[in-house]
């Protein structure tokens, strides 16, 4: 769940604040404190209540802040990875559907062209 929470936050508060205003250093900045700040909640809950009497703890990696902060890299890239790609897709297939509707009325604006006032008069 904190993956996602770290996720959205970034989806919802910092990529339309600060990188679609132009704002990429802001927005790098910003995203790696908000990334710090998640690991950090998420090697406490770890420690504490995830992996206190869980008999699927294996290592001691598993506790540390770098392991927190890969995981939570790793989620931010494949959720965000996905929903740009997916938004990138509906952009490209609206801009195809404006330039197709301004190509069938230009050819409409031509075909009026061709065909005179004068040749309906009876």
């Amino acid at each position: 769940m904190i993956l996602y929470i770290h996720a959205q936050v970034n989806r919802f508060f910092l990529l339309p604040l600060l990188l679609k205003k132009n704002k990429a250093t802001l927005y790098a900045l910003s995203s790696i404190a908000i990334l710090l700040v998640f690991a950090l909640v998420l090697k406490e809950i770890t420690e504490n209540f995830i992996y206190k009497n869980c008999f699927l703890y294996k290592s001691l990696a598993q506790k540390t802040f770098h392991y927190q902060v890969g995981v939570l890299l790793g989620s931010l890239i494949c959720i965000l990875g996905s929903i740009q790609f997916i938004e990138f897709y509906r952009f490209q297939r609206l801009k195809t559907r404006r330039e197709l509707l301004s190509n069938q009325t230009q050819l409409s604006n031509l075909k009026k062209q061709l065909n005179p006032i004068f040749c309906s008069i009876p």
